[in-house]
């Protein structure tokens, strides 16, 4: 029996020979055009490094950053003690005696800051109260028969304004003149004209002993020598401390010629007293020094708060942050649920530098927390793994001035990208440590600091080594610019 051909296939056929048909008898008649548009040749193959062109120059951007580096370290000016660590997105870039501990100098604070910034929550806040007796009768003349209690919070930014204005740079204070409009004001509606007392300064929160670290009994021994203390690059140190604990200064800012108070809380308790003179509310005996009644056998006629933490954390690190640095590491200690003293604050702030996965505090030494102490001890590897591993927006990165706030900002031209960073230059220390964020996203972090006795002499602020360590950061990305190692441009 003979098979038939299916109908499907037989219609396929002829539509086939119809098609070629019409093509034979178009390429036959040459008047009859071929419409055609050229393909062009595509020459980067689909697979080529060049349709990757950053990663492409990133060996050769990461080999001239090293190169720029390493001119830094063979600078003639360069002590012979010195460290540098560079890293690009995590991955080492240049580094020599990364390993090596040197003395930090102010650069310290960057460690407090660290410390503090993992044990304090963000939203902490100092608080300075004024309280009264609560059983404190007025009679009928308008006398209040009791005394006034300023109760401090260990607020480092409590001040007046006759002594922060001499800053030309707006930095934030809390204004105790504030609280004495409204500890007055409330006497004032109560019918009160003076206060048969006088007013008590009330510094418990803090060890009064440990104003500085010049005595030899401390736990870790003389840690701060006369000189160190003679400077004022921290005043001090009491949880009632108004004006940085100085109760008179110059016209001009010069710190050295501040007059250290031997007594801040008596100091502020007197202070407080005249601005409540000054708005009609009489005092009728002289200040002291004594706690404050506790829970219900006090009430507060008023309380300020300080500035958020992020604010204190960043005078912690400006350039003369020292006294706000001390006081910062004292209240870790007392946040601890240890207390204030010193030596305890570092046992507990190096123990959450500890707990931080990763961080390379081998040969790390706290002594203070404001740098003055030559017992201080770190690595560049530190400070640059503690800028590699902030969170962008975290209270420590927020805290360390762009470059146009830094001490740098006055001899460092513009530069292109982000630049976070902090400088020292000391008698025996100077450096520079930085987080740098390139226009291309790399993210680098970098530390250079050098110990020696010439570098007093030699390398002030603003100085050789900070300013060619910065350019050579802000350099990067180096190599060829990204179009010229783009996709080649199709031809045809």
């Amino acid at each position: 029996m003979r098979r038939l051909i299916p109908p499907i296939v037989l219609i396929a056929v002829l539509v086939a020979a119809s098609v070629l048909a019409v093509r034979t008898n178009d390429t036959a008649d040459p008047g009859h055009a071929i419409a055609s548009t050229p393909v062009p040749s595509n020459d980067t193959p689909l697979l080529s490094v060049r349709r990757t062109p950053e990663w492409l120059r990133r060996p050769t951007a990461d080999t001239l950053l090293g190169r720029a580096i390493q001119t830094v370290l063979s600078a003639s000016s360069m002590p012979s003690s010195r460290c540098i660590s560079v890293h690009r997105d995590g991955i080492e870039v240049a580094k020599n005696n990364i390993g090596t501990v040197f003395v930090p100098g102010p650069l310290q604070r960057l460690i407090t800051a660290a410390a503090v910034a993992e044990a304090l929550p963000a939203d902490s806040v100092f608080r300075t109260a004024a309280v009264v007796q609560s059983d404190t009768v007025v009679n009928e003349e308008g006398v209040f028969e009791g005394d006034i209690w300023l109760i401090g919070g260990a607020d480092p930014l409590l001040g007046t304004s006759d002594y922060m204005d001499r800053f030309d740079d707006n930095r934030p204070f809390t204004d105790l003149e504030a609280l004495a409009d409204d500890a007055a004001a409330l006497l004032i509606a109560d019918g009160v004209v003076q206060i048969a007392g006088g007013v008590q300064g009330d510094e418990s929160k803090y060890a009064p002993a440990e104003r500085d670290y010049v005595d030899e009994e401390t736990p870790l021994g003389l840690v701060w020598t006369a000189e160190d203390n003679a400077d004022n690059r921290v005043g001090p140190l009491s949880a009632l401390m108004v004006n940085e604990g100085f109760s008179a200064w110059p016209e001009t800012n010069e710190p050295a010629e501040n007059t250290r108070s031997s007594n801040p809380a008596l100091d502020a308790a007197d202070l407080f007293a005249q601005l409540l003179t000054d708005r009609g509310i009489a005092i009728g005996s002289s200040s002291g020094n004594e706690i404050a009644p506790q829970g219900a056998d006090r009430v507060t006629l008023g309380e300020i708060e300080s500035a958020p933490f992020s604010v204190i954390l960043s005078r912690a690190l400006a350039p003369d942050g020292g006294t706000t640095a001390e006081m910062l590491l004292k209240e870790i200690g007392v946040r601890s649920g240890v207390t204030a003293v010193r030596a305890n604050a570092i046992l507990f702030g190096e123990t959450i530098l500890l707990d931080r996965a990763g961080l390379p505090v081998s040969g790390t030494a706290i002594a203070d927390g404001s740098g003055v102490s030559a017992l201080n001890q770190t690595t560049c590897e530190l400070f640059v793994s503690l800028l590699e591993g902030a969170d962008v927006g975290s209270p420590l990165l927020e805290a360390v001035p762009v470059l146009a706030d830094s001490s740098l900002s006055k001899c460092v031209s513009a530069i292109d990208g982000q630049m976070r960073l902090l400088a020292a230059a000391e008698t025996n220390t100077t450096g520079v440590v930085g987080r740098y964020v390139a226009n291309n996203g790399d993210l680098v972090a970098f530390a250079m600091l050098a110990n020696g006795p010439e570098i007093g002499a030699t390398l002030g602020p603003c100085n050789i080594l900070q300013r060619s360590m910065v350019n050579a950061v802000s350099g990067h990305p180096y190599g060829p610019a990204l179009d010229e190692l783009a996709p080649l441009p199709a031809s045809g």
